[in-house]
């Protein structure tokens, strides 16, 4: 009877995915695919090997299979949480001397292109600049969401939902130009190329019990989660601006931006965010032996 109740259970998951891929937009592409998917506390303290265990809401994202072992409504507030790379943290380190030692000199200076008392700065900018071209500098957020699981069919069946929004904000500078004699000028042709993502993710979950009670075999779990993800991208990789256009901040606004009559920069962003949709689809299992041989 068990292996009865298995089989048609398979039937109907089959049946419903195919439905369920009729419905739905096509699918993201490799190079579109997210840039950062939700990974939990309790997974990524274990390194985010976290398949065979899930046993909490952090199932929904790494084997919805888990969720029939979760034996009440279950409801969690994903946390906010922030991050930056290596290299922000390292430039941070070293700002205070970058001040002391480059910007004030140079800012104190009539004439900071040519004063020959301020050579030893110039060089230490553009030596940092050289640097940040071959850095990542990127801040990510991830923003209040939330999980829920519901224990359905004599706790043999589970749905489960979760939502949640991310951010990533990057720049890096990129070596353009003709070569000019003097490396301020040189570096004054340097592109600033710079990348905002926003991202939500609505992740549902199905999962179901099979009781087997075979010699060794209790039972074996499966489940499957489908992931609705919207992303929006603001980047000027296609048309990256240079350090010398923002010496005219106003200029700067007006010709790169390139606004209306009665448009502010926040109109021209909200039209030009590339906005893209697709899904993914998990599936998993959990067998579980006896007591005693798990």
């Amino acid at each position: 009877m068990s292996y009865q109740k298995l089989a048609a259970f398979l039937r109907l998951m089959v049946l419903g995915f195919s439905i369920f891929f009729l419905c739905l937009p096509s699918p993201v592409s490799a190079d579109e695919t997210p840039l950062f998917l939700y990974r939990g506390l309790r997974p990524a303290s274990l390194g985010n090997a976290y398949e065979a265990i899930a046993n909490d809401l952090s199932a929904i994202h790494y084997n919805p299979a888990g969720l029939t072992q979760i034996n009440k409504i279950s409801f969690q507030l994903l946390p906010i949480r922030g991050g930056i790379t290596q290299d922000i943290f390292d430039q941070a380190l070293s700002m205070e001397a970058f001040l002391d030692d480059v910007v004030s000199p140079l800012t104190n200076s009539a004439n900071p292109l040519f004063d020959p008392t301020v050579v030893s700065a110039r060089s230490k900018l553009v030596e940092e600049v050289g640097n940040l071209s071959s850095k990542h500098l990127g801040v990510n957020i991830d923003f209040l969401g939330f999980g829920l699981s519901v224990p359905m069919v004599d706790k043999q069946m589970a749905l489960g939902l979760s939502l949640y929004f991310q951010t990533l904000t990057e720049f890096r500078l990129a070596k353009k130009g003709v070569p000019w004699p003097d490396p301020i000028l040189q570096m004054l042709d340097d592109e600033v190329i710079y990348r905002s993502v926003g991202q939500g993710a609505l992740a549902t979950s199905l999962a179901y019990r099979v009781d087997l009670n075979q010699p060794f075999l209790k039972s074996v779990h499966f489940g499957t989660t489908a992931r609705l993800i919207g992303r929006g991208e603001f980047s000027d990789v296609d048309d990256p601006f240079t350090i010398s256009d923002l010496l005219n901040p106003k200029q700067f606004t007006e010709e790169y931006f390139d606004l209306g009559p009665n448009q502010s920069v926040a109109d021209f962003i909200q039209e030009n965010i590339d906005r893209k949709f697709g899904y993914s689809i998990d599936f998993g299992t959990i067998v579980i032996p006896f007591d005693g041989l798990n």
